[in-house]
């Protein structure tokens, strides 16, 4: 499944999570993208690091940033 277009505009990688500032380019492409991020990175790490299982923890959370003054 290829991944829908989204904008990157900035990530944090936390100790147990990480953060992405995205946009999407149409309703559905987050959910899409996060789903394809789940099925084939998370097969690849498996692999490379002999892991099994989920990497990480439930569903994903977004909320929306409209100011620009947040993310300044």
């Amino acid at each position: 499944m290829p991944l829908p277009e989204i904008q990157l505009h900035a990530f944090a990688l936390m100790d147990n999570h990480f953060h992405l500032l995205l946009t999407p380019s149409q309703p559905g492409a987050l959910s899409r993208a996060m789903r394809v991020v789940g099925q084939n990175y998370v097969q690849a790490f498996n692999h490379r690091h002999a892991h099994r299982g989920t990497l990480w923890q439930g569903r994903f959370k977004y909320c929306l940033v409209e100011a620009e003054r947040y993310i300044c």
